[in-house]
């Protein structure tokens, strides 16, 4: 079967703790457009500086295999300190020729070099935009394969009707014949809103079918979005609790000390909180982006696919350690300070008792 339309690859980053989109937008080469959700023509009401940038940038195409991205690349940025740039790449052909295409972009080394310069680059544009500016390892990436329902020749239905083995390989980036307990699996995650439209979502892949489906592209970018701020909080939260476990573990002054101690580690332990509430904030400030009731029955079949729940639960649980590391370092600052006290009223009692006795 010929199918037409576009393939789009995201590659989702941490750029820092917050961007002032306000001051970014007066900073970028060409003008931005806030991202708006108008799912069928509808508006939502929302505060205008709560919603990302888009801004389109010219790039050198990359090349995968015969095929080429377009010179034009989409950046969305995130007022909580994350960016997704997207490529295009046009499609043409058979359907059967999607399942090599999904696995050629799985990890593609020249996407994700371009990817990350192109942010780096946008990152020194912007300046103190940024706050805390850091361009981490850590990418999420994801391809949306969007087609024309007129090429299907049939309704949506026909891909996983008659069409479903080499679909859920395509969604699976898998180029080798799947099990059929692995096709059911790939196919189960999908919803529509009209006859002539249907999004089947998996966990590397998604195949968008339908005339004005970009809102719909939006709810899984913003998704890929939410699942690397969850992985970027749920890394840090394992170095900072190694870090507190290590701060909890120390013996810290000695008992005869006069000097309390213990301030610094209850701060590090405190800015890993702040730190960490910021970055959980941002993580699940997308589906606050959703207002429309069935782009967020849509949003809550993706982060069933994309399995948000367990990383916020994960993540939920961390803090909860986190927080009794704290309440016990503070515990035990305070009792260094009431032994210190202690030690500070025996002195001055020994020194005016031995005042007393001099003579005089």
């Amino acid at each position: 079967m010929v199918i037409r339309g576009t393939c789009r690859a995201f590659f989702a980053y941490d750029l820092g703790i917050r961007v002032d989109l306000e001051q970014a937008a007066t900073r970028l080469p060409s003008l931005p457009l806030r991202v708006v959700l108008r799912h069928r023509g509808r508006d939502y009401p929302m505060d205008t500086r709560s919603r990302p940038l888009r801004v389109t940038q010219r790039r050198d195409p990359v090349w995968l295999g015969e095929r080429q991205t377009s010179p034009d690349v989409d950046i969305i940025l995130f007022d909580y300190g994350a960016g997704c740039i997207s490529y295009q790449i046009p499609l043409d052909g058979e359907l059967s020729e999607l399942p090599d295409l999904s696995a050629l972009l799985y990890n593609h080394p020249g996407l994700h070099a371009d990817s990350r310069a192109t942010l780096q680059e946008l990152m020194g544009v912007l300046g103190d935009a940024i706050d805390g500016p850091a361009l981490i390892p850590l990418v999420e990436d994801y391809v949306v394969f969007r087609l024309d329902p007129d090429s299907l020749q049939g309704p949506p239905s026909i891909l996983w009707e008659e069409h479903g083995e080499l679909v859920a390989r395509a969604l699976r980036a898998a180029t080798e014949p799947l099990s059929p307990e692995e096709v059911r699996d790939a196919l189960s995650q999908r919803i529509a809103y009209g006859a002539r439209d249907a999004v089947l979502v998996d966990w590397f892949a998604a195949v968008v079918v339908g005339d004005e489906m970009d809102d719909e592209v939006s709810v899984l970018e913003f998704a890929t979005v939410e699942l690397l701020e969850l992985r970027v909080l749920d890394r840090q939260l394992d170095q900072g609790l190694e870090d507190a476990y290590r701060i909890l573990r120390s013996p810290g002054p000695s008992r005869w000390s006069l000097l309390p101690g213990g301030n610094d580690e209850v701060a590090t332990v405190a800015r890993l909180q702040a730190d960490a509430a910021l970055i959980l904030e941002g993580a699940t400030n997308p589906a606050k982006l959703i207002g429309d009731q069935y782009l967020a029955r849509m949003y809550r079949v993706v982060a069933r696919r994309f399995h948000l729940p367990e990383w916020e639960a994960a993540v939920d649980r961390k803090l909860s350690t986190v927080d009794s590391v704290y309440q016990k370092l503070t515990d035990r600052a305070a009792t260094r300070r009431i032994e210190a006290l202690e030690w500070i009223i025996i002195i001055l009692i020994a020194i005016s008792i031995a005042i007393y006795f001099l003579p005089e």
